[in-house]
C-alpha cells in the first residue's frame, strides 16, 4: 500500500529484488519485530497526516533500525548469547 501511495515507479521497480521477505524469515527476533511494528506505525501515522517529509525521514530512519537490530543480534549470536541457528 504504502509503494501505491508514494506513487514511485522506480521504488516500486526496485522494492521486489530486495527480498524483504527473506530478511523477515531469516531475523524474526522479537526485537526487530517490535522495531518494524514501531516504525510501520510510525510511518503510517505521518502518511495519515499526508507529512511527505516526516515519512520520508521516518522510512530512512526504519532502514537505519533494521540494521542496527540485525548488528545487535549478530552480535549477540557471536557473543554465545544465542544458540547456532
Amino acid at each position: 500500500m504504502l509503494l501505491r501511495i508514494g506513487d514511485n515507479r522506480e521504488l516500486r521497480r526496485l522494492f521486489p529484488s530486495v527480498g524483504m521477505h527473506i530478511i523477515h524469515v531469516q531475523y524474526s527476533a522479537p526485537d526487530l519485530q517490535k522495531v518494524r511494528h514501531r516504525d510501520y506505525a510510525d510511518m503510517a501515522a505521518a502518511i495519515m497526516k499526508n507529512d511527505a517529509g516526516p515519512a520520508e525521514e521516518i522510512a530512512r530512519r526504519h532502514v537505519d533500525n533494521v540494521r542496527t537490530a540485525i548488528a545487535d543480534w549478530h552480535a549477540r549470536r557471536n557473543n554465545g548469547h544465542m544458540g547456532a541457528r
